[in-house]
């Protein structure tokens, strides 16, 4: 299959439709089919048993819909799709997705081109540990209307192998969606988290040697927090060695920033130094090595590593896009995010005792991201070395009275500390419990603040919670999957 950059040819008026499968949908619907009036032909909605209004929600937008039983089989409800489109091109959209604005015009001209099928540019707010960065991924979702191009997966469904098998002419395109499905409310993301893990379970057990499903469990694990098990699949798809074009350096980074997550930091280091060998454009695996380097205590290498990503951040729109002349274009990655590298900078510079320079870093990370506590926490840490703690406390302050979190009041209750305002630091945490009831922290400063300002009472509650928060429930048993974990890259503690 040969891939290339577009190269368009004169409009002939080509059809379009585009194609959703959805459940429950009846809300995000209507803004996805909205952003494709004007160039789609015609819009296929196949319902798999929704119980809310999205079937009549569905009509009156003018969508053409098919209800199908659901058969725990995404490949099976997107194909349905594709059988009952009648346009030149099909576009595959979700309910969370839309295109983005200002495409159309792109979309037009890509419809008028060579191509038999093109990657499109899929950008995802994240949430969780992640919150504040954008991944983008390049996925073939727009191509022409042809019987053999169809899904295969129960899960993270593919058209690829389909389109390699076909010899289809597959071309990188700038083109744009925007999704919202990574930054769903946490017991959303959770319940479609774990659908996708029992799904992704059963193509393993079909097709246990494909390492793209150890890849997809990898990724479901790490969303869901369990890193020993991301880990694990992580492993298992790169001994496999048969990812598609792309994912093996995706891989490595992934292990990478597992690793780190696990404070595996040698072998952190190394999958990050992998990953960026396989391809150099891609910048995350940089603010991996960066993060691992200032947790070693090479804080010099560290903020090295961290100015290489922060110049590599200036080129990587482009390169993600593939148009950067000379470059490999990225299938997937983190957008820039700055006020991560300049954390780890100002982290470095702090344990290194450079307290000017770790301040201008953590302004920094406010500046770029200002509903983000870390930049806070940092320079409340930065006034806690120094003799100056009031203007981070104003700072804070201020934030707190914009957006209320968790983190910021931590901060606050730090910087409150430092000043010797014990009541109004109590205060700060009580309000971080408030919106964070399982942080042991929390407890263990309201222990220390109740004994200093004589509430023995008060000091001892606290103290019982922190105790009962920071020995947890006890171990978790560890998933089956993937088997033998000693003979991994990196199999950490055997259970």
């Amino acid at each position: 299959m040969s891939t290339e950059h577009a190269r368009e040819k004169p409009a002939s008026s080509p059809t379009l439709s585009v194609c959703l499968i959805v459940k429950n949908e009846a809300e995000r619907l209507p803004s996805a089919v909205e952003s494709v009036k004007g160039v789609a032909t015609e819009v296929v909605v196949v319902d798999t048993g929704s119980g809310d209004d999205t079937v009549p929600v569905a009509r009156s937008l003018g969508a053409r819909v098919l209800e199908i039983q659901w058969q725990d089989d995404f490949s099976h409800a997107r194909n349905a799709s594709l059988e009952a489109a009648t346009g030149d091109w099909i576009l595959c959209l979700d309910a969370d997705e839309k295109l983005a604005p200002g495409q159309q015009g792109k979309l037009r001209r890509l419809l008028s081109g060579r191509a038999d099928a093109c990657y499109v540019m899929i950008r995802s707010p994240m949430a969780g540990h992640r919150r504040g960065q954008t991944f983008v991924h390049a996925f073939q979702r727009l191509f022409r209307n042809r019987p053999q191009y169809r899904y295969q997966g129960r899960v993270h469904e593919q058209i690829y192998p389909a389109l390699s098998a076909a010899g289809a002419r597959l071309v990188f395109s700038d083109l744009e969606i925007d999704h919202s499905g990574y930054a769903l409310a946490p017991h959303f993301q959770e319940s479609k988290l774990r659908r996708n893990l029992e799904l992704l379970h059963l193509d393993f057990q079909d097709r246990p040697d494909d390492g793209f499903v150890c890849y997809h469990l990898g990724e479901t694990y790490a969303l869901l927090g369990e890193a020993e098990k991301a880990r694990r699949c992580y492993d298992l798809a790169l001994r496999l060695g048969n990812l598609p074009p792309g994912h093996t350096a995706s891989t490595h980074q992934n292990l990478a920033s597992i690793l780190l997550r696990l404070r595996e930091l040698d072998p952190a280091v190394e999958e990050a130094e992998e990953a960026l060998k396989l391809n150099p454009v891609i910048p995350t695996p940089l603010l991996i090595l960066a993060s691992a380097l200032c947790q070693r205590g090479e804080h010099r290498s560290a903020i090295r590593t961290a100015d290489r990503y922060l110049k590599k951040c200036r080129h990587v729109s482009r390169q993600v896009s593939g148009q950067a002349s000379g470059q490999t274009p990225v299938l997937m990655t983190f957008e820039p995010d700055p006020a991560r590298a300049f954390l780890i900078r100002g982290e470095s510079y702090l344990q290194l005792g450079e307290l000017h320079e770790a301040q201008a870093d953590a302004e920094r990370v406010i500046t770029h991201n200002p509903e983000w506590p870390e930049g806070y926490r940092l320079l409340a840490r930065v006034a806690g070395a120094g003799d100056s703690p009031a203007r981070a406390l104003a700072a804070v302050d201020a934030a707190i009275g914009k957006n209320p979190q968790a983190g910021l009041y931590g901060c606050q209750g730090l910087l409150r500390i430092k000043v010797g305002d014990f009541a109004a630091a109590a205060q700060s945490y009580r309000h971080l419990l408030e919106l964070d009831p399982g942080s042991h922290e929390a407890h263990r400063r309201l222990a220390g603040l109740y004994h200093k300002m004589g509430d023995v009472s008060q000091a001892r509650e606290h103290l019982a919670e922190f105790r009962s928060m920071y020995q947890g429930p006890g171990a978790v048993a560890a998933a089956p999957f993937p088997p033998d974990p000693k003979k991994g890259r990196h199999a950490g503690n055997a259970d």
